[in-house]
């Protein structure tokens, strides 16, 4: 396919879904792992962080998203529903990113990576050689399910589950390669802690002038139309995103609007979405955007560059947002059809 590398960074942000949760990790992971690969493939600097940031929206979305258990939490909404109903917004949003990334490589002239399609015998040999990495969701959902240990724990068991492949498995990695893992692990989560710690200063004083109230209020008191006022709300929660980290505008928020939205008669489900998908979009976009800072850290791009590239990514979310708001059976189907 025309741009292989950044297609595969795509599927990769969906399979993380069912890892991580976090669209800041996964961009920071994805940025690291595929980032340096993809620029010296001949893709620009912007586009890479561009794809490797959208992607993380997809993570957001897929559960266990970490947005959706605190929004369910909070606005005392099923977390099973919201979980199921993430299925397919995830999956509509990596066709739909992974539509406008053929388009733009295509464009740019990115060539594929193979020129012919691998034969039954390569697959199966590539196969086995990345089975260990292919178990490893496996195992982490099964003992997530079965109470071996927490979602938060998880992520120990991902840290030893990693060593134990790379030391003893492969014996890729010694105390070097070690070291050099912690650091760049430090310096990266240093940097995305330290835009987190000065957004958490300024949510503090947002909530503390009682700002997105006042917003939800006003807003809330001027449209009838339950579709209209989504798209009122829609507006104000791409905006907040782009200032505050996600997960603070979901607390602000979600104990506001919840009862506002149930009773104009929409399901807080398709909200609860529709709300982590805007949020967390938001932290991708200038001027405060998380996971455009920690990309563009990473791979050391400007912010101009990432945010031109950033335009038809955008538009494919939009489309796709837009769906899910207009039609809302698409994100209410499968948690009706399993659950009832």
């Amino acid at each position: 396919m025309s741009g292989g590398l950044a297609q595969a960074s795509i599927v990769l942000s969906t399979l993380m879904g069912g890892v991580s949760g976090s669209a800041v990790a996964d961009a920071a992971m994805q940025s690291r792992v595929l980032g340096k690969s993809m620029i010296k493939g001949g893709y620009s600097a912007g586009f890479t962080g561009a794809v490797l940031s959208i992607g993380g929206l997809i993570t957001a979305t897929i559960p266990p998203s970490i947005g959706l258990i605190l929004y369910g939490y909070l606005g005392e909404v099923s977390i099973g529903r919201l979980f199921i109903a993430g299925l397919v917004p995830g999956f509509l949003l990596m066709v739909a990113l992974m539509v406008t990334t053929y388009i733009m490589a295509k464009r740019r002239g990115y060539q594929p990576v193979r020129e012919r399609l691998p034969t039954g015998r390569e697959v199966l040999k590539a196969l086995r050689g990345s089975i260990w990495a292919i178990l490893f969701p496996v195992w982490l959902l099964v003992g997530i399910r079965y109470g071996l240990f927490t979602p938060s724990e998880a992520g120990a068991f991902a840290v030893a589950y990693a060593l134990l492949v790379g030391c003893v498995i492969h014996r890729e990695m010694g105390v070097k390669e070690i070291l050099n893992a912690m650091r760049a692990s430090v310096r990266d989560i240093g940097m995305i802690m330290l835009i987190i710690m000065f957004s958490g200063i300024i949510g503090y004083v947002v909530s503390f002038e009682r700002v997105p109230q006042t917003i939800a209020e006003l807003t809330l008191g001027v449209f009838s139309s339950h579709i209209t006022l989504l798209l009122a709300v829609s507006v104000i929660l791409v905006f907040l995103g782009m200032l505050l980290e996600a997960t603070v505008v979901v607390m602000l928020l979600t104990p506001i609007l919840v009862p506002v939205i149930k009773a104009a008669g929409v399901d807080p489900v398709h909200f609860g979405l529709l709300m982590m998908t805007l949020v967390t979009f938001g932290g991708m976009t200038p001027p405060v955007g998380i996971s455009m800072y920690t990309v563009c850290g990473i791979l050391r791009c400007s912010f101009y560059d990432y945010s031109r590239e950033l335009l038809p990514f955008a538009l494919a979310v939009l489309i796709v947002v837009l769906g899910i708001l207009f039609f809302p059976n698409v994100v209410l189907f499968l948690p009706n059809l399993l659950l009832g």
